[in-house]
């Protein structure tokens, strides 16, 4: 299809032979250039009972609920990861006071949030320390691994 389509929907099967209705979303970035294909097959020989128990919970299976976490931006979402973990060093009083922010940085490294934009400048902010701070306490974590 053209590269303005924003998704293209066919008939296929897959390697075991079974009919499939197939829908092929474009993921676009700037200056609208294609960047991802998100693809969502679904297999037609699947009953239409089969298909809707997925959505209505069955009786004698145990169901769990995750709390999930939409952030309006990257400044929220580095609050949330901020506190949480600052909540979970708190929590463990077998660290030091004087290392609190290290450890708090360095599950924030653990989690790649360092990889975000900004995220130095956000995290030395709500911690409430040099932006210089931050990288000593990242490049301590450094030469330990």
């Amino acid at each position: 299809k053209d590269d303005s389509s924003e998704y293209f929907t066919y008939f296929s099967h897959n390697n075991s032979g079974e009919p499939m209705k197939s829908t092929t979303i474009a993921i676009r970035g700037s200056e609208n250039k294609i960047i991802g294909l998100l693809c969502i097959n679904f297999f037609m020989n699947t009953t239409f009972a089969d298909f809707t128990k997925m959505f209505i919970p069955q009786e004698g299976f145990k169901y769990t609920f995750e709390d999930e976490f939409f952030a309006g931006d990257i400044s929220e979402l580095l609050t949330k990861y901020v506190n949480d973990a600052t909540l979970q060093v708190r929590q463990n009083k077998s660290i030091p006071q004087s290392l609190h922010n290290k450890e708090i940085i360095n599950i924030l490294q653990q989690k790649d949030i360092f990889k975000m934009k900004n995220a130095v400048n956000e995290v030395a902010k709500l911690l409430d320390i040099s932006i210089n701070t931050v990288y000593f306490h990242l490049r301590s974590l450094r030469e330990q691994d």
